[in-house]
């Protein structure tokens, strides 16, 4: 579930689940934020009159070669040589938090609440006693339990895990064919080269009746 709300003094806060890695995080936040700040300034509006934009990125995967989990992103002055390097501007900032790497940050500079309502998404099963024992964790997960014994929303979630094993299934075999007609291409080349037969095969993963067959 992906969120967009304004609060009360008028920032815009962005957040977004992802489950599936398409390589393009950083990019896309830039995007959906561009598009937030442009729907968000009606004509003969000053530009100073554009609202402060958040967004998060929660990611199931690891999104970054970074080690941390949590990582903020704002617009900055680069080091010239006389400047020092220093925050342009804090009206869009785009924060992306890695669950899987939230053992690589037991004590967050934000507060406590941060990793528990990190490991609540992660694994609300898991969670200690404690962290239940909290006014809006237990009301999360009073909430949670609901949700999960309501047929209708299961139905829909059965459906869209149907939908993303079909968007995989789909994805791997695309990449096999690709790779397969790329390998055809090259035993082609290399057949025009006069390379041996017996080494193509090596080279491309092809049997030699099927490079027979090219040539």
């Amino acid at each position: 579930m992906d969120i967009v709300a304004t609060t009360d003094n008028g920032t815009i806060v962005n957040i977004e689940m992802q489950c599936i890695n398409d390589g393009s995080i950083v990019d896309r936040a830039s995007f959906y934020q561009a598009r937030l700040r442009t729907q968000n300034l009606n004509e003969g509006e000053d530009y100073s009159d554009l609202p402060d934009i958040i967004s998060i990125w929660i990611t199931g995967y690891a999104a970054t070669s970074r080690k941390a989990c949590f990582h903020e992103i704002v617009d900055m002055y680069k080091d010239n040589g006389v400047d020092p390097i220093e925050v342009a501007s804090e009206k869009m900032r785009q924060f992306i938090i890695e669950l899987p790497k939230l053992k690589n940050m037991p004590k967050h500079p934000l507060s406590e609440m941060f990793n528990i309502w990190m490991n609540f998404i992660k694994n609300p099963g898991r969670l200690p006693e404690r962290f239940l024992e909290i006014k809006e964790v237990a009301a999360a997960m009073s909430e949670l339990r609901m949700i999960s014994g309501n047929k209708e929303v299961w139905d829909n979630f059965t459906a869209r895990q149907i939908e993303m094993n079909k968007w995989h299934a789909s994805n791997r075999a695309s990449y096999k064919r690709g790779r397969e007609e790329g390998m055809v291409q090259v035993a082609r080349n290399l057949l025009r080269l006069g390379v041996d037969i017996n080494q193509i095969s090596q080279a491309t993963g092809l049997s030699i009746d099927d490079i027979r067959k090219l040539s």
